[in-house]
């Protein structure tokens, strides 16, 4: 992406990026829940949610030091993952393996299982999608400089790095269900307050929270 020009070539790209890189977080997760004993998963969960959160909080963050153009942008990227890459390959022999049958399916075979489950996966993959790809266009239309938003944006995931663990305790210890009502109603006071707050001094709290709740 970073050798070309061609926007047309970007989509099919772009899209060869996301078709690889969505695996890991999937894998990741699956890995996650398999390893934390039952009784504290919503505590892992927190813990490993708040990692990734610094993770994409540090990518805007350093377009906010580095800037959109040129190499600079692309070569932090390209060194970040054959970093994480080389933590996979160390840990890789110890990783759980699954070789139970049972386990196996389709989404086909899930759908009707758990269709809300699902749902949600599908909802927070485009709300995050959104958020990364969109937000700093959105700020543009406030007039807000592109510096100012991709700080606004790590300051939206720096809130889900601070909050995950206090929400995954409040799981474990409340009710997940709860939990999960709670966070996508606050999801959506975030959304419905986010024109009324750009662009002024309530944005920084209000997107801090906004992202704890909605991730």
């Amino acid at each position: 992406i970073g050798a070309t020009q061609n926007v047309w070539l970007w989509f099919p790209l772009r899209f060869l990026l996301g078709f690889s890189v969505i695996p890991l977080y999937v894998l990741s997760e699956v890995w996650m829940i398999a390893l934390a004993p039952p009784y504290a998963r919503g505590r892992f969960m927190g813990v490993y949610t708040s990692i990734i959160s610094l993770g994409f909080a540090l990518g805007p963050a350093t377009l906010a030091v580095v800037g959109t153009q040129g190499w600079p942008p692309f070569i932090v990227g390209i060194v970040a993952f054959l970093v994480c890459g080389l933590f996979v390959f160390s840990v890789s022999a110890r990783l759980p393996a699954f070789h139970d049958d049972e386990q196996q399916g389709t989404v086909r075979r899930f759908l009707p299982v758990a269709p809300t489950l699902l749902l949600a996966v599908v909802v927070a993959a485009g709300f995050e999608t959104a958020m990364m790809s969109l937000l700093p266009s959105y700020g543009r239309a406030f007039a807000i400089g592109e510096a100012e938003m991709a700080t606004l944006l790590t300051v939206f995931i720096v809130g889900n790095f601070a909050l995950q663990v206090p929400l995954g305790l409040l799981a474990d210890r409340w009710n997940a269900r709860g939990v999960m009502l709670l966070c996508a109603v606050m999801a959506i006071v975030g959304c419905a307050l986010l024109p009324i707050i750009l662009g002024t001094s309530a944005q920084w709290p209000v997107v801090f929270f906004w992202g704890a709740f909605a991730y």
